[in-house]
């Protein structure tokens, strides 16, 4: 979450005024960190119904409803456009590239002027699908995308190296990388013990590898901003 931090930090912003919409809230993650910012604006959509009504018994003064991005917007939500836009980790699952650059159009008519658009997604060095219901793109294909709705990347941070496995665009390496992962995820399920061990090496790892310079096409932090005078 460090990454939220900074942003609010290195952007001055004031969260608890903030009208900020979580694009995909899923398991409430982002829900309950805004929350300890005591922020007063909040909404979260999902495609998910279930997961809609879980996170509105669990924060009742937060607003949450039923919105797939790719689709047609209600005026409701686009009467008031936001100060923060979120969407982390889901842009990746939508496959049609139409579908997607609808998804980007409509987050851009959602952010008000000098507003933000908070990304974290999963850069491949070149677009392709892994699988049936993914599609991984490349870093142009997002802020080409975004510049096109009238936003401009203004910070961004790269976020690991190897503690989440690095995409390559090419099967022949990302299969087997996958793999390796898996089977190191089911011996940490196995050994708690080796589970803290292997997520506090590879953590500090990640760290050293940071601070160095290495790039591996891994996950990203993107902050961007609309034009003040749009």
């Amino acid at each position: 979450m460090e990454y939220l931090t900074e942003f609010i930090q290195l952007f001055k912003v004031a969260p608890r005024k903030a009208r900020v919409l979580d694009i995909g809230c899923g398991s409430g993650f982002y829900a309950d960190f805004w929350k300890n910012y005591d922020i007063e604006h909040y909404t979260g959509v999902d495609v998910s119904p279930a997961a809609i009504t879980r996170l509105q018994d669990r924060h009742p003064y937060y607003r949450f409803q039923v919105q797939d991005i790719s689709h047609a917007l209600p005026d409701s939500m686009l009467a008031r456009p936001y100060d923060i836009v979120t969407c982390f980790d889901v842009l990746y699952h939508i496959v049609n590239d139409q579908l997607f650059e609808k998804s980007v159009a409509n987050i851009g008519r959602l952010i008000k002027p000098g507003g933000y658009f908070l990304a974290f997604e999963q850069f491949s060095r070149q677009s392709y699908s892994p699988s049936a219901h993914v599609k991984f793109r490349n870093r142009s294909a997002y802020s080409d995308g975004f510049t096109a709705s009238r936003l401009s990347v203004v910070h961004s941070r790269h976020l690991f190296q190897l503690l989440v496995p690095p995409l390559f665009g090419t099967q022949l390496l990302d299969v087997p990388i996958a793999g390796i992962y898996k089977l190191a995820g089911q011996m940490t399920i196995s050994s708690e013990s080796f589970g803290r061990f292997a997520g506090r090496s590879l953590l500090g790892l990640d760290r050293v590898l940071l601070r160095c310079g290495s790039r591996l096409p891994n996950n990203e932090f993107i902050c961007f901003q609309a034009d003040p005078d749009a």
